[in-house]
This record gives structure tokens, sequence and C-alpha cells, in this order.
């Protein structure tokens, strides 16, 4: 299995959704492209180099593993192929899902996470924006959820082709018509629905955890419709963190280690 995989179908979405904003945007950015986006490809570059083409793929080589070996519960009960593969994105998702809370909970995890939230527009290269630990902690998350429940190693190689792309869709500056997205977040993230969690305000911010599926929100009282102020007034990003300088790719990957 070739790591290049993890570079080509980022690079494909990423211009898929790019040209939709540019055609449909749902806001005007507040920061011009030329500079927001080589910084945020950057930080995207820097941690694909070492995670991407490594860690990204211990989750499917520990899946293989596990069941060359038939190791963990899923192994060791009778339990159909396709019941695994629906179990593979509910426990990863919902991994996911307490993850990015506890990255909001606890403040050496947030100051790591805010790095992707320190962004001041939203759209697609904001899902580039995550420091290499915040990758490490989730990549080493579905590692373990690999081994000890044993999951299929095609549904989780399914699993992260699927959430790459629902995590490009979700961030994307798209105009989604109001009677689709209602429907669309009873299935998955849409980006009116995220874009709440990117709000400056920390109410916001403290909502919408979900990463592909919208229930653990509405199982878990995260849920939160619409922002206070309206999409087109809301205020993206973190008060501390709007200038230029702030948006440099260096300081992005030095953030966590500074107040």
């Amino acid at each position: 299995m070739s790591p290049y995989y993890t570079i080509l179908i980022p690079a494909l979405s990423l211009a898929l959704f790019a040209t939709f904003e540019w055609y449909a945007p749902r806001r005007r950015l507040t920061m011009h492209r030329l500079w927001r986006w080589p910084n945020n490809v950057f930080v995207f570059i820097a941690t694909k180099i070492f995670f991407r083409f490594t860690f990204q793929l211990a989750a499917p080589a520990a899946a293989f593993i596990a069941e060359y070996q038939h190791w963990g519960l899923l192994h060791w009960l009778p339990c159909p192929f396709w019941v695994a593969c629906i179990a593979t994105f509910l426990l990863f998702d919902f991994s996911n899902y307490v993850l990015h809370v506890a990255f909001h909970r606890f403040i050496w995890m947030w100051r790591i996470h805010r790095v992707h939230h320190c962004d001041p527009d939203f759209d697609v290269t904001t899902s580039l924006r995550s420091h290499p630990v915040d990758l490490l902690v989730t990549n080493f998350s579905h590692l373990a959820l690999a081994f000890i429940v044993g999951l299929p190693a095609v549904a989780v190689i399914a699993f992260q082709f699927y959430s790459g792309l629902i995590g490009k869709f979700c961030h994307s500056n798209i105009n989604v018509p109001v009677a689709v997205d209602r429907w669309l977040r009873l299935i998955m993230i849409t980006p009116d629905m995220h874009r709440v969690h990117h709000s400056a305000w920390q109410t916001e911010t403290d909502s919408n955890f979900s990463a592909v599926f919208p229930w653990w929100d509405w199982m878990f009282g995260t849920y939160r419709a619409q922002p206070i102020a309206g999409h087109d007034a809301m205020t993206i990003g973190l008060e501390y963190s709007r200038t230029q300088a702030d948006q440099r790719g260096d300081r992005l990957l030095l953030m966590p280690f500074k107040k």
C-alpha cells in the first residue's frame, strides 16, 4: 500500500472544494488568500512529511496485523463483516469526538489544538492546518482501536479516505442552500454546522465537535444549529491571533510552546 494516497486524495479534494468556493463563496474572507493559503499549506506539508508518510499508515497496518493474527474483540466474537465495517466508522468517529472535546477542555491540549482554530478565516485550507502533535494523538487512538477491537483493515482505510473528504467539505467556504444543508446535516457535518465551531466566541467554539457524523453532538448536548450573530457577521478564529504575522507557518508550528 503506497503512502502517496495520503497526499493525492487531499490534493484532489482541496482543488475540488476550492473551485466551489471560488464560484459560490459563503462569506467574504478577511485576509487575502495569497498570504493565508501558502502558510496553511506550509503547516500541512510540514505535518504530512513526517506523520502522513509514517504514522498515518500505522492504523491500517495494525488492522492488517490484528486481522492476520486474529487479535481483537471482533475476532473473538461472531461478527459479520458488514457489522465490523460499520463498527469501524462509528468507533473511529466517536473517538475523534471524544478527543476533540478533550482538546478543548484541557489547557495543554488546547495549546496544541489552537493552531487549527486561530485561522481568522474559514475555508478549505483551514482543514490543512493541524499541528503534528494534534494528528499524533488522533492517529495513536486509531492505532489502539484497530488492535484492541480488531477492526477490518479495509474499513480502516475507507474511513481515512471518507473522513478526509468530509474534513475538506465541512471546512469549505461554500454557499450550501439552506434546504440542502438541513437535510445533509442529518447524516454528515456541513460547512454551516462546523463554521459555528470556529467562532471566536468560546460558547460557540465549545460546540459542534463531531468530525464526520453529527449524531455525537446531538447525544451529548454539544450541538448548536447556528451562530448567534449569523454566518455573515460572526467572527472567525481567536481574538488574540488575528494579524498576518500570527499566521506565519513557522509561528503556527511553534504556537503550542508559547503562551
